[in-house]
């Protein structure tokens, strides 16, 4: 059957009548899709760390000085351990030259000593009647007194003779127990005691000084013998340092550590900084975030909040391992639906 003209121009318009409805309603429900499957980033709440380097240094390190450079026996070797009060060397400077002096002094003064005596016997020899015994009395007095004073003195000098003879030795003795170093330079040798107390000593930038000095522990961590210790900042410097880093002021640190440590170890040096860290566009009007709940909902939760290096600290209103949207925008809602990221 041979249809119309006008039949076929009707049944041309309706099938594109048709295409356009099904091309409408497609672009309609890719819309409407595209519109609920915008998809959000999450992130789980956590306290960030501090994370330094540092060494191992003791905590009293003496640098002896010999009592003379001439050694007589070295007690000790390089590594030793000692303890406090423990003898390390001795050491002997000839002064015969002085002590013959001295002798010679004493020698002299003795001679003086028999001479007052004798003069004095001699005196009181002359005395026999009352009236001589009288006149003579003014020099005897006089010779007993010269002669108290010349033993005076000669008592004096054997003393000094004594410390003479005596200053010949000493003996260097440690100052504290600890771990000596032995030194060699032209033959003579140089003693540091290292205490067997230690310190992780580091240094803290301006930027997270703050962060260190509330932390109410540290973790301290050997790379090279993985052996781990927590511990508290025993002094944080208020002066930085002459140098500084990338152009920041530095400041020195120790924390109080374990002996078993090696001296000049490298540490990592780990803190705990205060509140939870986000990064600032997951804060909605500097007043709240979003949480995103199990049921793939998200809540909206007000915060406070202090900003640095980038980030949001904040300091009430979230805690730790729960979700949040890190880039919300204007058409998240309280309790709405939300498709994530995986």
């Amino acid at each position: 059957m041979k249809l119309s003209r006008n039949t076929v121009i009707m049944v041309a318009v309706l099938s594109l009548l048709g295409i356009f409805v099904i091309i409408f309603i497609f672009f309609g429900r890719t819309h409407t899709t595209n519109k609920t499957q915008r998809l959000y980033r999450i992130m789980t709440t956590s306290t960030s760390s501090l994370s330094l380097t540092g060494k191992v240094e003791s905590a009293d390190v003496r640098t002896l000085k010999l009592p003379s450079t001439n050694i007589s026996k070295l007690m000790i070797k390089s590594g030793d351990y000692v303890t406090a009060n423990q003898e390390l060397l001795t050491t002997f400077d000839d002064k015969t030259g002085d002590i013959q002096k001295q002798k010679q002094e004493i020698d002299k003064q003795s001679r003086l000593i028999t001479q007052y005596t004798n003069q004095l016997a001699n005196l009181k020899s002359q005395a026999t009647s009352e009236n001589s015994v009288q006149d003579a009395s003014t020099s005897i007095a006089q010779v007993n007194d010269s002669l108290i004073d010349a033993q005076t003195d000669l008592q004096n000098m054997k003393n000094d003779l004594n410390n003479t003879i005596t200053s010949q030795y000493n003996v260097l003795k440690s100052p504290i127990d600890g771990r000596i170093s032995v030194h060699f330079k032209d033959g003579i040798p140089s003693l540091t005691v290292y205490s067997n107390s230690k310190n992780a000593v580091g240094d803290v930038s301006e930027y997270d000084y703050y962060d260190l000095m509330n932390s109410s522990t540290v973790k301290i961590v050997a790379p090279a013998t993985n052996k781990t210790t927590s511990t508290t900042v025993g002094e944080l410097n208020f002066v930085s340092n002459d140098t500084s880093k990338n152009g920041q002021a530095e400041y020195s640190f120790s924390a109080p550590i374990s002996s078993e440590y090696l001296d000049g170890q490298t540490l990592k040096i780990l803190s705990t900084r205060p509140g939870i860290r986000i990064p600032t566009t997951s804060v909605v009007a500097k007043k709240y975030v979003y949480v995103y709940k199990n049921d793939g909902k998200v809540s909206k939760v007000p915060i406070t909040y202090s900003e640095k290096n980038g980030y949001a600290i904040v300091n009430s209103g979230l805690p730790e391992n729960v979700k949040i949207i890190t880039d919300p925008d204007s058409n998240l809602r309280n309790n709405k639906k939300v498709g994530i990221h995986d």
